[in-house]
């Protein structure tokens, strides 16, 4: 990590990810990594600052880290391009394991907590992750197996935690968004 990434880092306790490089060096990062994706029009969500410095100083981890990155200058992020909802991704061991979208702070915080848990887990005992899918182009997780071998979670699991009704909604309103900007 260079120089002004660390500077920025102390100062901001978020790293700013403004290109390719810093994006495949902060996917290097030991730990959990929540990177808040934010359009160059409207910038980062600042509702959640105050937010992260709190779950930040309760829990002092080094495991623990907070970015911003816009979408527009990151390959990786093409799929969040043109949208105005905060999104928020969550990264460990270079994958991308959970995806809250919406200034949602409580389920902010439970997401931080519960993924922290987890890498913790894997890190200390080895073990599973669950991942987004990426090939599939959906942000339905899936368990990813020491031996890289991927489960899908069952229709009643997922079902239960609303992925395929959000899929599903999100798919329609970009459909109509779409459909908006055409005429």
């Amino acid at each position: 990590m260079t120089f002004a990434v660390v500077f920025t880092v102390f100062l901001n306790f978020q790293i700013n990810i403004n290109s390719q490089e810093l994006w495949e060096d902060m996917l290097c990062l030991k730990g959990l990594i929540v990177v808040d994706v934010f359009q160059a029009w409207c910038g980062p969500c600042k509702t959640v600052v105050d937010l992260f410095r709190k779950i930040r100083n309760e829990v002092g981890s080094d495991l623990l880290h907070f970015a911003v990155a816009e979408a527009d200058s990151i390959d990786a992020l093409e799929k969040y391009r043109g949208k105005c909802e905060p999104v928020f991704l969550f990264y460990t061991g270079g994958e991308l394991v959970a995806v809250v979208r919406g200034a949602n702070a409580p389920l902010l915080q439970k997401t931080i907590l519960e993924q922290l848990a987890v890498e913790r887990k894997v890190l200390e005992h080895g073990g599973d992750r669950m991942v987004v899918n990426r090939s599939l182009n959906s942000e339905i997780p899936v368990r990813v197996c020491a031996r890289g071998k991927v489960q899908l979670p069952t229709a009643s699991r997922a079902l239960r935690h609303g992925y395929f009704i959000t899929k599903i909604l999100s798919s329609c309103l970009d459909w109509l968004s779409n459909l908006g900007s055409a005429a």
